[in-house]
Formats: structure tokens, C-alpha cells, sequence
């Protein structure tokens, strides 16, 4: 979760994430090595889109804390128009 998190250039949001190797891996193509599936893709009528995170089965993984946000893009203006608020996930 990042302090100041990430500005988004052009707008005065602001992803509330940390810039850090995590994040970068995230984003498409990688996905975190496959482990984020349908990570990017379109909005239902409903405005709503899920993703899965394939956590593997390691007992050092148990009790980490990690935060995910994410934003919006309008493919017609080529920007983006929303982030959301961070949401905490503990293993």
C-alpha cells in the first residue's frame, strides 16, 4: 500500500499502490508469472469484472498481508478514468 501511491499522468487521480517489483510483475503481460488470471479485460453491463489470483499451496505464504487496487480505462480516449480504493487481502 503505497504512501502517496501512484499519480496517474493527465488526471488528478491517484492509484493508492506502491511502485514497487510486485506491482510491475502484476501487470500485464506477466501476471505475476500466471498467477493473476483475467487481470485486464472488459466490464460487464453491470460495470463489473472479476480476476482470479491462483495462490499456490505453501505454508510460508500463510498470514501475508498484500493490497490490490485497480483502474479504469477508456479505450475511446485512450486514458484512464477511475481507480478504486485499496483492498487489503490476507493469505
Amino acid at each position: 500500500l503505497g504512501a502517496s501511491g501512484i499519480p496517474i499522468p493527465g488526471t488528478s487521480l491517484v492509484l493508492p499502490l506502491s511502485p514497487d517489483e510486485i506491482f510491475f510483475a502484476s501487470l500485464p503481460p506477466t501476471n505475476l508469472g500466471g498467477l493473476l488470471v483475467n487481470s485486464s479485460g472488459t466490464l460487464n453491463s453491470y460495470g463489473q469484472a472479476s480476476m482470479q489470483l491462483q495462490i499456490p499451496n505453501d505454508p510460508a505464504l500463510s498470514g501475508i498481508t498484500f493490497y490490490v487496487a485497480f483502474a479504469t480505462f477508456d479505450n475511446t480516449m485512450s486514458n484512464i478514468i477511475g481507480v478504486s480504493y485499496p483492498y487489503s487481502i490476507t493469505i
